[in-house]
């Protein structure tokens, strides 16, 4: 952010005084063709997420190093970069913090493809896909373990309820829990089938 005073400017005041924007520094003052030319830098730190305009298009990014790696961004094309190294030299007085939107459409690019940002480790990270799990009340299928039939059973948090889900003999619909049985049966069908060659 530059502010600029005239020669003439100049001449007629005694004291000039500018506010600083918040989030920034002053780093420059200097007569350019009798102006005088004072520069704010904003202040960064590692995981800002900031934005520049790069031509007509606008740039998010989260920078690793002050003004020196960005970890990610997205360009106004949602293309996703990755860590592409030293761009900030060149645009780094243009950049300020990201508006909320902005910062949105970094982490809805993001999202697209699996991933997410982790502020406490500083590093994109993959969305791990969860098994869906009913509320509370309602039916969800089991394969029952002796026999491969499928029952209902009621989700109530229980213990069971918890070790079902984790071990992934839990389903929402009993199509899914009839084609996971019969996949159950047809495994130990070939496993015995290796085993007694």
């Amino acid at each position: 952010m530059t502010y600029f005073a005239s020669n003439k400017q100049i001449k007629f005041m005694n004291k000039q005084t500018f506010p600083i924007p918040e989030g920034c520094k002053a780093i420059s003052m200097e007569i350019i063709d009798n102006q005088i030319v004072t520069t704010f830098e904003p202040q960064f730190k590692r995981g800002d997420v900031i934005a520049f305009k790069d031509g007509a298009v606008c740039v998010v990014d989260i920078i690793k190093e002050k003004l020196v790696y960005e970890i990610v961004g997205v360009t106004g094309y949602g293309h996703i970069t990755f860590g592409n190294g030293n761009h900030f030299s060149k645009t780094h007085f243009f950049s300020r913090h990201a508006t909320p939107e902005e910062t949105q459409r970094l982490w809805d690019a993001l999202a697209k493809e699996g991933k997410r940002w982790n502020p406490e480790k500083m590093e994109v990270e993959k969305i791990k896909k969860e098994i869906p799990r009913a509320k509370y009340m309602e039916n969800y299928y089991v394969v029952e373990y002796n026999s491969f039939n499928v029952f209902t059973a009621s989700e109530t948090r229980h213990r069971f309820d918890n070790e079902r889900h984790e071990i992934g003999n839990y389903f929402l619909t009993e199509e899914q829990s009839k084609r996971a049985s019969d996949k159950l049966k047809q495994a130990l069908s070939d496993f015995w089938k290796e085993e007694l060659k």
